[in-house]
């Protein structure tokens, strides 16, 4: 990390208040954009025209406003992904394991102060799928939520829905048949 970097994290009260404001809203989020593999070439959320060579178009749904964190393997590493605003994702990934471990959501709060505050609520997930080694697209199901309370504090449950047909109309209508061998591979909640 570069000399500057590390002397602002140690003193940034050097700096007027402009600043540091600054500081702490761009150097975050920068932050985090490098460490959690945003930008990753093997993932593209927005748009997919063309599937690059040796990957599979990896499709399905989580509950909307959640985002999720992807780990391929035993990696120990994720990746952060938003899906798009309906819940619908759509990646292309290489051959291999993969498993969602964690949905998160971001709600920014109203505390009177000029400076937004955002509380992140972060739930453990452990979906697993696989991406097969033949050509063609892959379904792995609709993650659906229920939330209920436990000794004051919200928890999650959840569900994997099988919505394979709608969800194949979805893709055909949104990229053509292209796509037109589709897998299922359902994702499988470990408890």
């Amino acid at each position: 990390m570069p000399m500057y970097l590390i002397a602002l994290l140690k003193s940034p009260e050097r700096f007027s208040r402009l600043s540091h404001i600054v500081f702490w809203f761009v150097f975050p989020p920068l932050i985090a954009f490098t460490m959690n593999g945003c930008g990753s070439p093997s993932i593209d959320v927005a748009s997919i025209s063309r599937i690059p060579k040796g990957e599979s178009l990896v499709f399905g749904r989580v509950p909307r406003g959640y985002a999720v964190l992807l780990q391929r393997g035993d990696s120990g590493t994720g990746s952060l992904h938003v899906p798009n605003a309906d819940g619908t994702f759509y990646w292309h990934l290489p051959p291999g394991d993969y498993t969602l471990i964690q949905l998160r959501r971001e709600k920014a709060l109203d505390t009177g102060w000029k400076m937004p505050q955002t509380q992140i609520s972060r739930w453990r997930v452990c979906a697993g799928f696989s991406v097969p080694e033949e050509e063609g697209s892959v379904y792995i199901g609709s993650l659906s939520t229920f939330r209920y309370n436990i000794d004051d504090e919200q928890a999650l449950r959840l569900r994997v829905q099988d919505e394979f047909e709608s969800a194949t109309q979805a893709l055909y209508s949104r990229f053509g048949s292209a796509h037109k061998i589709v897998h299922k591979r359902m994702m499988k909640l470990e408890e």
